[in-house]
């Protein structure tokens, strides 16, 4: 193993043994008190799955910590959800209550549910709580009717109390009933998933990303990974590879990436001193892209990391520009995970973190052969 990869390695065994000493407890930058994060657990498990898939973890070892993740996140459901099962952030954002359960949470705790019961050895409970979160996500989750081409769709909303169309979290939808579809749990849902996922196809901004959503003019980061990594589950492997470029070309500037943006029809826009003073602007055909002066969240580099890491496996070994691309994005999210782990313990941006360099590491040992 190389330097890199061992100090990858090394890093992730970090985040994993905090995630697990505190019970997936922390603060956020969202809530200055710390609580148990539900998405942060389903990225916890989905990085233990990932270590176990390149046989860094014993079985004995992975069902043991696998399940206590799978206990915490039963014990977190939302009591607002009335059918199965559904998560939310527990606490209070912007006008909905703590209890409040979210499209994207759910779809991402279903994913990792699934991917854990394909490797437990007493796979029961994570089965079952999958399926209760499928019944929310298919039956619980209200619809809004949307028009595409000559078609009618029904597509979920973000959250009760939102009732908004969010495109990463609809994206989020259809990769997790393509996963229960993959693997038995669900069927006849193949011409909804094929429709939705032309929806989303739709939405795409050539050389800009996607918006939140149809009324929305915000693109950010770590969203456009999210959709990405749903649409290469979709549409299959190395898909998705020149939207990433396409994303990375936008987002990317002084070597570092930025993390949100605003899209403005170009034809009506008049610049001032807010696109003077920002990082960054982006014209492509008749829009104008206006990037914030922040870095990319640690949550975003995570979330880019797996999406590169996809790309890279698509495209070969010999792929210099993924590869590279890889390596680099590696190198800054090692920094800021220790960076978080000494001085700003956000769970949620520390498993993502963690989650994208599993996915990394995981290509990199494929690549060069090793085994332990």
């Amino acid at each position: 193993m190389t330097n890199s990869a061992a100090l990858v390695r090394s890093t992730i065994e970090a985040v994993v043994s905090a995630h697990a000493k505190c019970c997936g407890v922390s603060a956020d930058a969202y809530l200055s008190t710390s609580i148990h994060h539900p998405m942060a657990e389903s990225k916890y498990l989905r990085t233990l799955s990932c270590i176990r898939m390149m046989n860094l973890m014993s079985a004995s070892k992975y069902d043991a910590e696998a399940t206590k993740a799978i206990n915490r996140l039963r014990r977190s459901v939302s009591p607002a959800a009335k059918t199965g099962s559904a998560w939310g952030l527990r606490f209070a954002y912007k006008n909905t209550s703590k209890d409040e359960p979210y499209l994207i949470t759910t779809a991402q705790i279903v994913t990792a549910l699934i991917e854990a019961a394909d490797l437990l050895c007493q796979p029961q409970e994570a089965s079952e709580l999958a399926r209760s979160g499928l019944l929310w996500l298919i039956e619980g989750i209200e619809r809004r009717e949307t028009v595409f081409g000559e078609r009618r769709l029904s597509v979920p909303i973000y959250s009760p109390g939102t009732e908004r169309v969010v495109i990463n979290a609809v994206a989020a939808w259809v990769e997790v009933l393509q996963r229960a579809s993959d693997a038995g749990i669900i069927d006849g849902f193949e011409d909804e998933i094929g429709s939705v996922a032309d929806w989303v196809d739709s939405q795409w901004l050539p050389g800009i990303g996607w918006t939140y959503g149809p009324d929305s003019n915000v693109v950010d980061l770590l969203h456009q990974t999210y959709i990405i990594d749903a649409m290469t589950c979709v549409r299959g492997k190395g898909t998705q590879s020149n939207r990433l470029f396409e994303i990375m070309t936008a987002f990317r500037t002084d070597r570092r990436y930025l993390d949100t943006s605003k899209v403005y029809q170009y034809s009506s826009y008049s610049p001032d001193a807010n696109t003077f003073r920002s990082r960054r602007f982006n014209i492509h055909g008749d829009y104008v892209q206006i990037f914030s002066a922040a870095d990319a969240r640690p949550w975003s580099i995570g979330g880019l990391l797996g999406s590169l890491a996809d790309a890279w496996s698509a495209a070969g070994p010999d792929d210099e520009f993924w590869r590279s691309a890889l390596s680099a994005a590696n190198e800054q999210a090692v920094q800021l995970a220790h960076s978080m782990l000494n001085e700003k313990f956000h769970l949620r941006d520390l498993t993502h973190l963690s989650e994208g360099l599993a996915r990394s590491l995981r290509v990199t040992r494929t690549f060069s052969g090793a085994t332990a």
